[in-house]
């Protein structure tokens, strides 16, 4: 493990993700994340408020839960800290697919880059629903 238990970033990141309600805020996130991807439509003017009203939503559903993930990732060791470690369960690794599918898609959907095709992850932003279930 990278930082020690008694490190103070993991301290701190240990009482957010023991913090009582910090469960309800990623669920509350989740529902925003879910009712923007139900209004969001490829076929929308992309120069419409609605358009930069759902896109600066996403970015900041994508914020909340790469930090989510960082969060998780600073506790509980990312793949080799044993059986608790984030990488370790399901519904983490769906979590951070969807998370670095989501980073992936922003960073590189600018149209100067040339890699616009990178669009098409942000097709996976639909599993973070399956999180609720």
């Amino acid at each position: 493990m990278l930082l020690d238990s008694r490190n103070w970033l993991r301290v701190k990141c240990k009482q957010i993700l023991e913090y009582s309600h910090f469960d309800n805020i990623v669920i509350v996130a989740i529902f925003i994340s879910t009712i923007n991807l139900s209004i969001d439509s490829p076929l929308n003017d992309p120069a419409s408020t609605l358009s930069l009203v759902t896109w600066s939503i996403d970015i900041a559903m994508t914020a909340v839960f790469t930090l989510e993930a960082v969060i998780k990732i600073v506790v509980l060791g990312f793949v080799f800290n044993g059986g608790r470690s984030y990488l370790r369960s399901g519904w983490s690794i769906i979590d951070f697919l969807t998370v670095v599918t989501s980073l992936v898609s922003y960073i590189g959907s600018s149209d100067e880059s040339g890699l616009s095709f990178f669009k098409i992850f942000r097709v996976v932003r639909f599993l973070r629903p399956l999180r609720i279930i």
